[in-house]
């Protein structure tokens, strides 16, 4: 599907390093894939950008208060999270659907992005019906 980008997601880390194999990975399954390096500028993506998914590395500063990790949410997407064993603790109660595990690899990565396809899918169609009378 490269060309074509069905989906949006937005990568949170604290470092450029890996960047560009994740945004080629990502828009080769047909998701445009965008980059921030601080909570407040994901929490800002969020209000003015439809986000399918977020990808959040869980050594950024601040990752634990960001608004769509928490139970409490009311974004519908798909939170996945590059974690190592260390924060195992943290992550539980929050509302991550994928963990992948650090160092992490792009084939579990590809795995987890595949997995939530269906559902980012079933949550796009949702969005657009409208009631009729």
């Amino acid at each position: 599907m490269p060309g074509k980008n069905l989906f949006s997601a937005l990568f949170l880390s604290k470092d450029t390093f890996g960047l560009d194999a994740v945004r080629k990975l990502f828009e080769n399954h047909g998701v445009e894939l965008h980059y921030a390096q601080t909570v407040a500028q994901v929490e800002q993506w969020m209000r003015g950008h439809r986000l399918d998914l977020v990808l959040c590395d869980y050594d950024a500063p601040g990752v634990a208060e960001l608004s769509c990790l928490q139970a409490n949410t009311r974004w519908r997407g798909i939170s996945m999270v590059l974690a190592g064993r260390q924060h195992a603790q943290q992550i539980r109660g929050k509302r991550v659907h994928f963990t992948v595990p650090k160092p992490f690899s792009l084939d579990a990565l590809a795995k987890g992005l595949r997995a939530s396809y269906t559902t980012m899918a079933s949550q796009r169609v949702a969005s657009y019906r409208h009631t009729v009378a």
